[in-house]
């Protein structure tokens, strides 16, 4: 495109002509140069000064210099004079420049287009197009939005984030207003433990409940509406009467009956513990055997003599080593016990309550037993100052709030089993002081985790040993049975040694005389049918068999060494078949069968 209008563009005009051309060159130009500039001051008609060089030329596609002719360009769009009033699909097809178009199809007046446009407008065409094809217009809602406001802060930030974090996203789906009213009706599903935990550690501080009340009494409606969450639900919760103080209630009452149950079993394993070691009689003959044991081993020593040890020295038998090292005192006392006397393994059932009695500490069992008494009597008082049991119950009390019957109802319950408890721990310290004093200790110093330790200890100490014996003793009879075992084929062989030189002896014997000639054969050949089937019998029978085996396998020898075919005569009368000697090597496996 660019080449074509550089072609049909006219040539730039000559340079201006110099001093001193001629008129005639100028005469000739069919463009008229504009005039040339003054010439300097004090120039004359002949100038000796050289022309300047002339410009360079202009760029394709620059435009033409003043008073250039005007040459036509084909329009760039057909003017149309019916546009769709809607916006429409769009036909996707390819157009052909206009100069181009005009030498084609497109540019034929055969038909006049403007004739046909405006048929096609009276016959309603453009108008079916723009229902056709028109596109669809989403229109898009426009967004109100508000201006976001500074929120309103009251709250320590930190505590507002943990109300945030704990308590609102836990009821997101719930009101402030449902959630007041919730707790004023003691709702357990909603009013859950963990959630009158957070509560409580989040109520707001009398510093912060009057600032909360001061700005809620002189706030507009505006304001209030800019408040955080955080003090909005607070200023909610605010609205309850004693708020703090029914949050404290609500929680002991959501723990108690947790508490009561773990102080409860903590008290009845150390009193069972307590009881069951006091009246153990095979865990005191036990302990006697020990003594006595331990007096006979420590003999006039310091250590010996003694009337009676420290309990906690039962746990140090296992620190006595034998004489070989593999085994230990209480590997010894374990197996005095089962083999000798085993009336006293039954301590072993009557130390079984000291496991569980070692895992209660005193620190946590005081604990829990203060803070059940002391929870319930600020219940109590907190009752009876500020909810007193009236004729009209409904007297000042808003639509809806259970608290007060709820918590009197707890109150009578807690007030049973708290009793119950106080009986429990009486028993219990009674009879742990008592087994304490019993097996030699102090009960003020000696902790019950640290008493029952001892005993928890030493039983499980006994079973690892009676485990060990146990494969101790397994071990000695593999080993016996393996050195018998060993013995029995040493013997078994040493036998077969004995018999294969027997038997070679024999053999050696009847050979040499058979070479001598000293053994008649031919009348040990007849027998009888009937043979005894004594032992004797049975060898001599064998020792027969042997030596006329023999007879016949030296007579092959000598056959074979003269080159003849040997018969048996005596071997014949005792097969009554065979007319020939067998060969040496026959012979001489029927010898060894």
């Amino acid at each position: 495109m660019t080449g074509d209008i550089a072609s049909s563009a006219p040539t730039p005009p000559p340079p201006p002509s110099l001093l001193g051309q001629s008129s005639e060159k100028t005469e000739n130009q069919s463009i008229p140069t504009p005039p040339p500039p003054p010439p300097p001051s004090g120039a004359t008609g002949k100038s000796n000064i050289p022309p300047p060089p002339p410009p360079p030329p202009p760029p394709p596609g620059a435009p033409p210099p003043p008073n250039a002719p005007v040459v036509p360009v084909a329009p760039a769009r057909k003017i149309i004079r019916h546009q769709p009033n809607v916006k429409t699909r769009a036909l996707q097809w390819t157009k052909l420049q206009a100069n181009f178009a005009n030498r084609t199809i497109w540019g034929t007046d055969d038909v006049d287009e403007l004739a046909l446009e405006d048929e096609l407008d009276q016959l309603g065409v453009f108008n079916s197009i723009e229902e056709l094809f028109a596109q669809k217009i989403i229109e898009r809602k426009k967004r109100v939005t508000k201006e976001k406001k500074q929120e309103i802060r009251i709250l320590d930030p930190k505590k507002a984030y943990n109300i945030n974090i704990a308590l609102l996203s836990k009821l997101k789906h719930f009101t402030f207003v449902e959630v007041r009213k919730a707790f004023l009706a003691v709702e357990d599903d909603i009013i859950t433990e963990n959630l009158l935990v957070n509560l409580q550690a989040n109520v707001p501080t009398a510093e912060e409940q009057g600032k909360l009340s001061v700005f809620v009494k002189s706030a507009s409606e505006e304001e209030l509406e800019q408040l955080s969450k955080p003090d909005t639900f607070c200023v909610e919760m605010m609205k309850i009467d004693r708020y703090k103080e029914r949050v404290d209630n609500m929680l002991f009452r959501a723990t108690f009956a947790d508490k009561h149950q773990q102080l409860s079993q903590n008290m009845k394993s150390v009193l069972e513990a307590s009881i069951s070691l006091k009246e153990s009689k095979s865990f005191k003959e036990l302990l006697k055997f020990i003594l006595v044991m331990g007096n006979f081993m420590n003999g006039s020593t310091f250590q010996g003599g003694a009337f009676g040890i420290r309990i906690a020295s039962i746990n140090k038998l296992v620190d006595t080593k034998g004489t070989e090292g593999n085994t230990t005192l209480l590997h010894f006392l374990v197996d005095a016990v089962e083999s000798k006397f085993p009336r006293l393994h039954g301590f072993l059932d009557d130390l079984y309550g000291s496991g569980s009695a070692c895992k209660v500490t005193l620190q946590d069992m005081v604990k829990d037993y203060n803070e059940i008494r002391v929870g319930l009597q600020k219940l109590i008082q907190e009752l009876d100052n500020h909810y007193p049991e009236t004729d009209d119950e409904d007297e000042g009390i808003d639509e809806g709030d259970n608290y007060a019957q709820v918590m009197r109802n707890f109150r009578n319950e807690a007030i049973e089993k708290f009793e119950e408890l106080e009986v429990r721990y009486t028993s219990m310290d009674v009879a742990y002081r008592d087994v304490v004093s019993y097996y030699g200790e102090n009960p003020d110093q000696m902790k019950p985790d640290e008493f029952f330790g001892i005993f928890k200890t030493f039983t499980s100490s006994w079973e690892r040993a009676m485990s060990d014996n146990v494969t101790a003793k397994k071990k000695l009879e593999n080993i016996e049975k393996a050195r018998r075992a060993e013995e029995e084929r040493r013997e078994k062989i040493k036998a077969q040694r004995l018999q294969m030189d027997e038997e070679k002896n024999i053999m050696d014997n009847l050979l040499d005389k058979l070479r001598e000639g000293d053994i008649d054969t031919s009348s040990r050949r007849k027998r009888d049918h009937e043979r005894s089937t004594t032992p004797r019998e049975k060898r001599l029978q064998r020792s027969e068999s042997v030596v006329i085996l023999a007879e016949n396998l030296l007579k092959s020898i000598q056959s074979e060494s003269e080159g003849e075919s040997p018969t048996l005569s005596r071997g014949s009368n005792r097969s009554g078949s065979r007319q020939h000697i067998e060969s040496p090597t026959a012979l001489l496996e029927e010898f060894s069968v």
